[in-house]
């Protein structure tokens, strides 16, 4: 799933739910540092103040020890 997510991410880099999803993916496993990346990359493809909050409280979790 991850690799198909990085592939269209790579093919259409402005795809929001892809980035978003990926972002996902990647905190589910833990992977914090690419979660955040892509948390990061979603937030200004989506340029959206309610979508902001959610996904600033997503990165705040995955930065806590």
């Amino acid at each position: 799933f991850r690799s198909r997510l990085l592939k269209v991410v790579n093919n259409d880099p402005g795809n929001l739910e892809a980035n978003a999803f990926l972002a996902d993916t990647y905190a589910a496993q833990g992977k914090k540092k690419e979660a955040i990346r892509f948390y990061e990359i979603s937030k200004r493809l989506a340029n959206n103040p309610e979508y902001e909050k959610e996904v600033n409280e997503r990165i705040r979790s995955l930065e806590q020890p």
